[in-house]
């Protein structure tokens, strides 16, 4: 799978991170991992296993879900459930993106939020909650021009 050093890299780095979360660094693990590590946003099961067909990686829509399943059972990865019921999954690794979706358009923004996270984060430990995963939901209420 590697071919560059940088790749190399890598999947050195991956192999290590999920050994040490006792996880074998098999191929799918691999494969899934990295593409994750490459984007900036995170990425449903679907989008995902077309990614790593167009990369040459041969594997199966089931063997993603079982890797992102696995890698989110030992806290490796997030999962987010959105408005439109997809399920996305970004590495617990990279920093919290807020998704902000223009209902009316359909225009989609990531916001970078650290304060925001930190409230929630927060918030659950004031209750004695142990912070997971969270998906939210607002909209505006009448006229309005920001899209």
């Amino acid at each position: 799978m590697p071919v560059s050093k940088t790749d190399a890299h890598e999947a050195g780095q991956a192999v290590r991170i999920l050994e040490r979360a006792g996880l074998a660094a098999t191929m799918p693990r691999l494969a899934v991992w990295m593409e994750l590590e490459r984007s900036d946003t995170p990425l449903s099961a679907m989008v995902l296993h077309r990614r790593l067909m167009a990369t040459g990686v041969s594997t199966s829509l089931s063997s993603v879900y079982a890797v992102l399943k696995r890698l989110r059972e030992t806290g490796l990865v997030a999962a987010y459930a959105f408005d439109d019921d997809k399920i996305s999954y970004m590495l617990m690794s990279r920093p919290f993106r807020h998704r902000i979706l223009c209902r009316n358009s359909g225009e989609e923004h990531w916001v970078s939020s650290p304060e925001l996270h930190r409230v929630i984060a927060d918030f659950c430990w004031s209750r004695g909650f142990a912070l997971f995963d969270y998906t939210g939901s607002s909209s505006l209420t009448g006229d309005s021009d920001i899209h």
